[in-house]
């Protein structure tokens, strides 16, 4: 296996909207995510878990830059 295909992740993300409960928001984003090779499945109800979902594949999305503002990997 070469080192890009060590590094490589698909995933499938369907997002939609739901009808809230609460009148400050009269919808809630909602979502699903697999991973293509392993078929794992997640249900999330923010970006952030999904990223999280996501990290747990590639290890974490941004990197430190000497105590400056992040660097995108």
């Amino acid at each position: 296996m070469s080192n890009e295909e060590c590094r490589s992740n698909s995933f499938v993300v369907r997002i939609w909207q739901e009808q809230a409960d609460g009148k400050q928001s009269p919808f809630l984003w909602r979502g699903w995510i697999q991973h293509a090779f392993t078929g794992q499945v997640f249900y999330f109800h923010s970006i952030n878990d999904m990223l999280t979902f996501i990290e747990d594949y590639t290890g974490p999305l941004h990197k430190e830059a000497s105590g400056e503002e992040k660097e995108d990997v």
